[in-house]
């Protein structure tokens, strides 16, 4: 992260020239459709010891593992031992309820359930990846980890009495994405909510110099987009907004791209950013990472040390949803 506080001065006041500030921040999936961000619709188990269907990307396999070792994987890939319990429950109740809303899809994979891809699915790491992933503290982590997921092992979010899709991200930009700007489909809980804490984070925000040559190059390479100017300041024009204050649509050229388009094509590590032109040179300024949508991990870890329990967490980032439980066995 680079903290240049006189191009930051100069963005403020000159960001009106092209865009302001877009939200967002992990992991979850980059390439939703409208048929996947639609509410599951079938049953699964959710009695008795139950066991999940896996595609392990690595070597294209399908391994099946019973629940309580895969969220204990699934955490494990997902949030750093270090967090606080709280948090930790946060994200077990999340990784099971996000598991039960891809079993539950009526066009789920006859093969698998899920894979192991965070930008697909959710990322599960079996015994010898964990060991892999924390060497001499592996023993330590995964018991600190088993006892999140067994305190609340059998419960999830539902809505309208149906698991509810549970997306989260590593960290936002102060207010997380609500679906329909990211994706196009609207998910009642899954709206922009403000992410406390994560401005506190060291990996807040970075600064990115592109020039204007290069800008050009990966639109016209990326995209169908044409530049009808040579003028660098007529090529970019801020036309939506989101709820949060942050840009959703731009044009860029001839074309109207979304904030998860510009994120892709100039490749950066969130959806929130703003930016400015100067002397041929894009600065931009992002914020997170991730796709931004649903909960902030490293939120969650600060309202956790600020005393806020799961529960609370939980309720804060899929408001509308409920507390369900299944009577799971261990």
């Amino acid at each position: 992260m680079l903290k240049i506080y006189a191009i930051l001065c100069l963005i403020l006041c000159v960001t009106s020239l092209l865009f302001p500030l877009v939200s967002v921040a992990t992991t979850k999936a980059e390439t939703y459709t409208d048929t996947s961000l639609q509410t599951a619709g079938s049953t699964v188990q959710t009695t008795g010891k139950t066991t999940v269907k896996v595609f392990k990307t690595e070597n294209n396999s399908t391994v099946k593992v019973d629940m309580f070792e895969y969220l204990v994987g699934a955490v494990a890939g997902e949030m750093p031992a270090t967090y606080c319990e709280e948090a930790l429950k946060a994200q077990s109740v999340v990784c099971y309820t996000y598991v039960l809303w891809t079993m539950g899809k009526e066009n789920n994979n006859e093969d698998y359930q899920i894979t192991d891809s965070s930008s697909l699915h959710q990322c599960y790491l079996d015994k010898s990846e964990q060991m892999k992933k924390w060497g001499d503290d592996y023993e330590k982590n995964r018991k600190i980890i088993e006892n999140a997921v067994r305190s609340v092992y059998g419960e999830y979010l539902s809505y309208n009495n149906k698991p509810a899709m549970t997306v989260f991200h590593a960290l936002s930009g102060g207010y997380t994405m609500s679906a329909e700007n990211v994706w196009g489909n609207k998910v009642p809980y899954l709206i922009a909510v403000n992410a406390p804490g994560d401005e506190l984070s060291s990996d807040f925000e970075e600064t990115i110099q592109i020039s204007t040559n290069e800008f050009r190059t990966l639109f016209e390479e990326n995209s169908d987009t044409i530049f009808e100017s040579d003028t660098p300041k007529d090529w970019t024009t801020l036309i939506e907004k989101t709820e949060s204050g942050y840009i959703n649509k731009l044009r860029v050229g001839t074309e109207i791209f979304t904030a998860r388009d510009i994120k892709k094509i100039l490749g950066f590590r969130g959806i929130s950013f703003k930016g400015t032109l100067k002397d041929d040179i894009y600065i931009f300024k992002v914020y997170g990472k991730g796709h931004g949508v649903g909960m902030s991990q490293y939120s969650a870890d600060y309202m956790a040390r600020q005393g806020k329990t799961y529960k609370e967490i939980l309720a804060h980032f899929y408001p509308g949803t409920e507390f369900t439980n299944n009577d799971l066995q261990i």
